[in-house]
């Protein structure tokens, strides 16, 4: 906008009530006012971003601007050549507006972004925190110092850092409490020999793909890939066995 015919319509001395009677036209009346009623107009006009320390503000939206536009007085002096300036760089103003809402936008959206990582990484944390606790109480596995270990996880900020703490938790199971695809072959053999000398139905061989898991998580590149390996972990662990069932 035209920052001199903007400043001197909202910044010049307007004439006083005591000279509305030197007017010598009916536009110049309608123009004359006091200094408290200047102020309300401008007020009017640029409602609460106005105030007696800062008379300067932006449009948020064209629709602003419109409105704006609109409330300027077409027989005014001032505000008809403010109104004849803004119309005339609309093109530019409302192009200004559009770029700088994509970018209020992309700004709001990282920073959303960035909000929604912090609560992924806090609820990894948190799971991996019950699940060590949970081994440790149900005597599933245990880590040399559990205070130790959950201070190591509060303080964990990287994926590598995290990764390398979920592959610990895994090492801390008893194999023979692990199952499914992450029971090591001699565990599941143990378990078919157990399930024939008991006469039950022989387990269903399940390929281990242990070597895969712990890969996958040495490569996982995000939070969401080292939420579903945890979860998979959680999965395999025989959790019905744990000391905490025990009535």
């Amino acid at each position: 906008p035209d920052c001199e015919v903007l400043s001197s319509a909202l910044s010049i001395p307007v004439k006083t009530r005591g000279e509305v009677t030197s007017a010598s036209s009916t536009e110049d009346a309608m123009i004359v006012a006091t200094p408290a009623a200047n102020e309300k107009r401008v007020d009017e006009l640029l409602g609460e971003a106005h105030t007696e320390q800062a008379r300067w503000c932006h449009f948020e939206s064209i629709s602003q601007l419109d409105d704006f536009l609109a409330g300027l007085a077409k027989r005014g002096i001032r505000e008809k050549a403010l109104k004849e300036s803004l119309e005339g760089q609309k093109t530019s103003i409302v192009s200004s507006i559009k770029k700088s809402t994509n970018t209020l936008q992309s700004v709001k959206k990282s920073e959303v972004i960035a909000s929604e990582l912090d609560d992924l990484k806090q609820s990894f944390k948190v799971d991996l925190q019950e699940m060590v606790d949970h081994l440790y109480r149900g005597g599933l596995g245990a880590p040399d110092d559990l205070d130790v270990f959950e201070t190591r996880v509060t303080s964990a900020n990287s994926l590598q850092e995290l990764g390398d703490l979920l592959l610990e938790v895994q090492r801390l199971v008893q194999p023979r409490f692990l199952q499914g695809v992450l029971c090591p072959p001699d565990v599941f053999d143990k378990v078919v020999a157990v399930a024939l000398a008991e006469h039950k139905p022989k387990p269903k061989k399940v390929k281990c793909c242990i070597d895969q898991w712990q890969s996958e998580v040495c490569g996982a590149g995000t939070l969401s890939r080292l939420h579903l390996l945890q979860a998979i972990l959680d999965e395999c662990i025989q959790w019905h066995k744990s000391a905490e069932n025990a009535r």
